[in-house]
């Protein structure tokens, strides 16, 4: 999770309805207290609903749609807070700052065409000739390429017909069906990865667009508005890391979903889209990056309470969904510290009485950097009192 969603989920949470006493009990006393005391009024007798008794009854049915129109209202006014906003909501209040969402942005790679022999002749490849992997999503080229006369190949750009990350992260070779005949061509191949689809921002990624966007003012260079202009390339991208070092540069380290590395071609598109962008300083050298990766290995024994033999199996199981998830946040930021006492809070949480982490020590991390664990061996130490 993005650090600046995590600052506004850390947000005290607003809850008007506890601030006030407002419970659906709360409510249904004061109606019979106010009843009870009504009657007597008028008619000078004491009045008594017992829990059984139609008109309390009748009273509690009303009462639990007062509640519930209490907390369609509290969750109306909670929209008024980012935290909260859902993404419509998100949209019109970003509006209000001049974010305007962004497209869903197809893939695109380079496509090598090819003849099984040289020719005495040009061979014309038209705009929009088709390659695919066989799995219905199709790449058309950007424009019309030309194997001269001699030669066997051409290289040309292509762009995915559909928007998304549908497009990403076909390896190199494996849109390899020529869709469209074109005389003479026998063959189709990328010589890249595809990279650079991205779909329209919704959810957390929505929320720190709108978040972020007040940063984009100002073209002076601030970290967040750095930040906020590589995460509009693309949902794709996870973090991002903003150094400045000696010599003036601006390195911009960039983590992708799931703790994977972008390749050169991917920093080659961003940068490109960043220069379209036009928003960063003239002075500015803006270098973009993949972290620098740190190895560790995690080794750790755990024991179980005896007094919690009978939950011993399911114990085991949390512990081992702890350790996973231990090592998916290490590389799921960068810049995030190895420390085993992050481990073993977790594995406690989970159940673990006890903990002994011989791997990893800590160790800090620039913000140049991500952990990446290459070995785990979770062993279990059995039950101790």
């Amino acid at each position: 999770m993005s650090s600046n969603i995590e600052y506004l989920e850390s947000l005290p949470d607003i809850d008007l309805l506890q601030d006030e006493g407002i419970t659906l009990e709360s409510i249904m006393q004061e109606m019979r207290e106010d009843y009870e005391e009504a009657y007597e009024e008028a008619t000078g007798k004491e009045c008594v609903l017992y829990p059984a008794d139609p008109y309390r009854l009748l009273m509690n049915v009303v009462a639990g749609q007062i509640y519930q129109a209490y907390q369609f209202a509290q969750e109306r006014f909670k929209q008024n807070f980012i935290r909260y906003m859902d993404d419509d909501l998100l949209l019109h209040w970003g509006a209000n700052l001049g974010y305007r969402i962004q497209d869903a942005r197809p893939a695109v790679v380079e496509l090598e065409f090819g003849l099984n022999e040289a020719l005495s002749f040009d061979v014309a490849i038209p705009k929009g000739t088709r390659a695919t992997a066989g799995d219905d999503v199709y790449f058309a080229s950007d424009g019309e390429a030309v194997i001269p006369a001699g030669a066997t190949s051409v290289h040309v750009m292509a762009t995915c017909i559909d928007a998304g990350t549908v497009g990403n992260e076909y390896a190199v070779g494996q849109l390899s069906t020529l869709v469209d005949s074109v005389p003479y061509v026998s063959w189709v191949t990328n010589s890249m990865a595809s990279s650079g689809g991205a779909d329209a921002p919704a959810g957390d990624d929505l929320k720190e667009a709108v978040y972020l966007f007040p940063s984009t003012y100002s073209v002076a260079g601030p970290e967040d508005a750095y930040v906020a202009l590589v995460k509009g390339f693309s949902s794709e991208i996870a973090d991002v890391s903003v150094v400045t070092d000696e010599s003036a540069n601006v390195n911009i380290y960039v983590l992708l979903r799931d703790g994977k590395l972008p390749g050169q071609d991917y920093l080659d598109l961003l940068e490109e889209y960043l220069m379209d962008a036009k928003r960063t300083p003239d002075t500015d050298h803006v270098i973009l990056k993949a972290p620098e990766t740190v190895p560790y290995e995690l080794e750790a024994t755990y024991f179980i309470s005896s007094g919690n033999k009978d939950m011993e199996g399911v114990i085991k199981e949390d512990v081992n969904e702890a350790v996973d998830y231990y090592v998916e946040c290490q590389h799921g930021e960068i810049g995030m510290d190895i420390d085993s006492g992050a481990l073993v809070e977790l594995a406690r949480v989970a159940g673990a009485k006890r903990v002994s982490v011989s791997s990893p020590e800590y160790v800090r991390l620039d913000k140049s950097q991500i952990a990446v664990c290459t070995k785990v061996e979770l062993k279990y130490g059995g039950l101790e009192d």
